[in-house]
């Protein structure tokens, strides 16, 4: 029986993942990527000599070696001088090297989403190109809404470049004035007056929002872009988006504010505010994100508008759901919508929340408990010693 097991074990590998979150296989999509990849993935890791460090890297990419076969990996030498390294395209200690067919990109981050997103960009046949528009008072995209009015030159070359199907990211702050009614006529799209108020005030608490114009999202509505966050996002000091059905793009909701919320077109003051309809005030729930497409030229063109710009900010991208969502509206625009489903798996138990009440009963029982039990074990032994 037993030489009928080693037999039998020959001739299958039988393997199964019972880490929290499946963490040691990757992802449908990523294993559909790699089945499509013909030839060989070649890997250059300049990394420290640390053996542990070299060694996770290793465990890392053998999820992928056993979808793909020909894929190689091979550690750059640390001896090499600054000409040879930068020669080779290398910038950083930490830096992994994907080449395939004539492409070749780097990472800095060993993780599914985005060693998936790099063998998917050197699998493209054709680079995408994400440009931004700046001069008018705009936020920095490495660093508010546009301070200043588009000229009518600048509006009419968006909207000829949406006319050709282009895509399109507008991120929409609360403003009193509308410097691009043109363009809203154009998408059929409107902006609420006012900045969203969120009055579920236990839920803030819980969360740790400070401000009532910090929105958090907890729910959203059914999309690709959404469907594999696993959190709540924040939006800080946002606007509503409203469409109009008469539109001849198809619009569909991404997620809203909650339903004790409203616009705010009033002064900010968080001592003084309540819900007044008599004063242009906009009861919630209010659409946020809003996702439209429409069929034009053989594609379907996409557009996402968010009424917040903050959210991607480098003081909130790191909040939650944040980063997530701002990686894939990116993918979803520039159409890599195999890249919506990965996401980083992590441990669920990496860090440890512990709320005031639970760090004083932690600390009366190891500052006084323990210490009360120990000096009475050590009277109760002595005096046991004494009458024996």
């Amino acid at each position: 029986m037993a030489g009928g097991l080693l037999w039998l074990n020959s001739l299958a590998n039988w393997q199964m993942d019972w880490t929290a979150g499946a963490r040691n296989t990757i992802n449908e999509s990523s294993i559909e990527l790699l089945q499509s990849m013909e030839g060989l993935i070649s890997l250059h890791a300049y990394f420290d000599s640390d053996s542990k460090t070299r060694q996770q890297l290793s465990r890392f990419i053998d999820k992928y070696k056993r979808f793909k076969q020909d894929i190689s990996l091979a550690f750059v030498d640390n001896q090499l001088s600054s000409d040879q390294l930068i020669k080779m395209g290398f910038s950083q200690v930490g830096e992994l090297k994907i080449s395939y067919a004539d492409n070749t990109t780097f990472i800095n981050r060993v993780n599914e989403q985005d060693m998936t997103s790099a063998l998917f960009n050197v699998a493209r046949k054709e680079d995408t190109w994400l440009a931004v528009i700046q001069g008018h008072g705009e936020r920095d995209p490495l660093d508010v809404g546009a301070r200043n009015a588009y000229l009518g030159g600048e509006l009419k070359l968006i909207e000829e470049f949406l006319s050709k199907g282009g895509n399109l990211l507008w991120l929409r702050d609360p403003a009193k004035q509308n410097y691009f009614s043109s363009l809203d006529e154009t998408l059929g799209i409107s902006l609420t007056p006012g900045v969203i108020i969120d009055a579920n005030t236990k839920l803030r608490i819980l969360l740790g929002i400070k401000h009532a114009a910090v929105i958090p999202v907890t729910e959203f509505h059914k999309h690709s872009i959404t469907e594999a966050l696993k959190t709540h996002l924040l939006f800080p000091f946002s606007s509503a988006i409203n469409h109009q059905d008469t539109s001849n793009w198809q619009a569909h909701t991404l997620f809203k504010s909650l339903e004790r919320s409203w616009a705010e077109v009033g002064e900010i003051n968080t001592d003084k505010l309540k819900y007044e309809q008599d004063f242009g005030d906009t009861q919630g729930p209010l659409t946020i994100g809003l996702a439209l497409s429409r069929h034009i030229e053989q594609k379907q063109q996409r557009v996402i508008v968010i009424g917040d710009s903050d959210f991607m900010a480098n003081g909130y991208i790191g909040y939650r759901a944040n980063f997530a969502l701002s990686l894939n509206i990116l993918n979803w625009l520039t159409e890599d919508d195999k890249l919506l489903s990965i996401a980083h798996r992590a441990a669920p138990d990496q860090s440890l929340e512990l709320s005031d009440k639970d760090v004083t009963f932690i600390a009366l029982i190891l500052l006084l408990v323990v210490p009360v039990v120990l000096i009475g074990t050590g009277f109760g032994i002595r005096w046991r010693r004494h009458k024996h």
